[in-house]
């Protein structure tokens, strides 16, 4: 009892995975393109293949977070570099503050110029151009006085050559800048700042990509708004385009089966509940390829780890809310009552008003996306769901939700945020195992006597979870089982209302005898198990 469900594999072992779980990377190519933005990234490239340059250009990758702009500018990227155009990046995530971040410009972008064949000497002028403004301020007067005091350095001379061997050139080159929009808000201005200072040059042209809303927000100061100032940066702006649903929902299901399809045992599918569930919890929790790759690598992780000990549904939809909407989920161990336990036939609506408001408590943190919540309650704990307006579930369901794994019984919940088996939990799987060789009296017997004897009535107790499936040719075998190893039992301390061992193991002969279809059938049965069990329990099955 308590054993952690991780594989049972040497200590400190671990095993290669077979499967790809696919990071969340960007791509490189177009055969990687399974959003079909290939074309719309080699129009983007005749597009800036056909800007006028003569003053420099900027031009704007927009999309919100994980839309994918980071791999659209790789797609773009490719054409260029096919059309024989130089593209370099500038990261500015590695340096903060505007001094730092102008100082830091031209000594990358310089470097990398030096190294490109024939762009060497650029690289060089460029190099001394930054020179001439390292130490730049933050602020328009700052600069503007170092400007001026380094003029008699012959900051003109440097500009005027940078210009005259960029005008040169037969083709622009292309400096990318990306993930801008996860920068602080100053830092945004800095770059921006940064963009309008070095924009100008002829046959360079700047690749920003960026979420909008956020660089708009981050731009706005002394009510100008920062769309008005952003416009005056952008030379062409290009929004990505919207997934398309079925493209979306094609690449979640694909990720996920590939996910998936290596675990050893990932748990029972249930065909029936599954679209219901992946329409109301699981898709409408993911908004893009990136959400897509990180629902995909939870799902690996702790499929594998259950080792099909939780229903596969219930898992995917629970891993959903933990790494979508943390917040419910971190309220899920507080809500366990409130979530699996039944009704019996005389509770009403408003009866166990701590228990609704458990269920309330957890759609009021989701939010907007309450709706998804409340489905989870139904689809998932329908013990639970008549606090948000469901039908009453008695304790006659218990036994189904065990035997099917699903997160409705509380040890099975218990087992999928707790990773550890608990003592119930245990003994049913144990009874699990003895369901299959009830046929085989030997099999049977084997495997009862191999368990601890502190913990065979558990599992005995436990079968009474099969009472609906019990066949009648695992009767007498059975029967027969649990009468002989009845003797060999510990005693166990009890409390004043607990069945002692003699009646935990006659209910379930009892009811394995109850599935007989007459009264012949049982007549015939009894008979045959008195002649293979003690005198003193052929009495009580006799009785019975």
């Amino acid at each position: 009892a308590g054993d952690d469900v991780a594989p049972d594999r040497a200590a400190g072992s671990v095993s290669r995975c077979t499967c790809s779980i696919p990071a969340d990377n960007p791509i490189y190519n177009a055969n990687d393109d399974t959003l079909g933005r290939d074309g719309f990234a080699r129009s983007l490239a005749h597009q800036v293949m056909s800007l006028d340059v003569n003053e420099g250009a900027v031009v704007g990758v927009l999309g919100p977070w994980g839309s994918g702009k980071t791999s659209f500018v790789n797609l773009v990227r490719r054409h260029l570099e096919n059309s024989g155009v130089k593209v370099f990046d500038f990261n500015p995530w590695m340096f903060s503050g505007a001094d730092q971040l102008v100082d830091a410009f031209f000594v990358e972008v310089s470097a990398q110029l030096r190294i490109r064949g024939g762009l060497a000497e650029i690289g060089k002028l460029l190099g001394e151009y930054g020179e001439a403004f390292s130490g730049i301020g933050g602020v328009a007067t700052k600069a503007l006085a170092r400007f001026i005091q380094r003029r008699n350095g012959g900051i003109d001379t440097r500009c005027s050559r940078i210009r005259k061997a960029l005008a040169s050139l037969d083709r622009p080159f292309v400096v990318v800048l990306d993930d801008i929009d996860r920068l602080t808000a100053q830092e945004i201005r800095d770059v921006f700042k940064l963009v309008r200072l070095v924009a100008n040059f002829p046959n360079v042209v700047y690749l920003l990509a960026f979420d909008r809303l956020r660089v708009e927000q981050a731009l706005e100061e002394q009510g100008i708004p920062g769309r008005d100032y952003l416009e005056k940066i952008l030379q062409v702006g290009v929004d990505l385009p919207a997934v398309p649903t079925a493209v979306l929902d094609s690449q979640i299901l694909k990720s996920m089966n590939s996910a998936i399809q290596n675990v050893e045992d990932p748990g029972r599918l249930d065909e029936n509940s599954w679209p219901d569930i992946f329409a109301e919890i699981i898709r409408p929790l993911i908004r893009n390829i990136r959400d897509v790759r990180r629902y995909t690598a939870a799902i690996y992780g702790t499929v594998r780890d259950l080792r099909g000990q939780v229903a596969l549904v219930d898992v995917l939809a629970l891993e959903a809310i933990r790494v979508f909407l943390p917040d419910v989920f971190s309220k899920m161990h507080e809500a366990v009552g409130s979530l699996t336990g039944t009704s019996d036939g005389y509770e009403r609506d408003g009866d166990h008003p701590d228990l609704k408001k458990q269920i309330d408590d957890l759609v009021a943190v989701a939010g907007e996306r309450g709706d998804i919540v409340r489905s989870l309650v139904v689809r998932l704990f329908p013990a639970g769901g008549r606090h948000v307006g469901g039908s009453h579930h008695g304790n006659e369901w218990s036994s189904l939700w065990l035997r099917e794994r699903r997160v409705a019984h509380e040890e099975v919940l218990r087992l999928y945020l707790e990773r550890l088996i608990g003592e119930r939990l245990q003994a049913f799987a144990d009874a699990e195992k003895a369901w299959a060789l009830m046929t085989n009296r030997d099999a049977l017997d084997d495997y009862l006597r191999s368990l601890d004897p502190e913990r065979i009535e558990d599992v005995i107790s436990s079968l009474e979870a099969y009472e609906n499936e019990f066949r009648h040719e695992q009767v007498v075998p059975t029967a027969v089982v649990l009468l002989n190893l009845l003797p060999k039992l510990p005693e166990r301390p009890r409390r004043m209302l607990d069945f002692d061992t003699r009646l935990v193991v006659k209910r379930v002969v009892y009811r394995l005898v109850r599935a007989l279809e007459d009264h012949q059938a049982v007549e015939s049965a009894v008979c045959e198990i008195q002649t293979q069990t003690p005198r003193s329990e052929e009495r009580r099955v006799g009785k019975e």
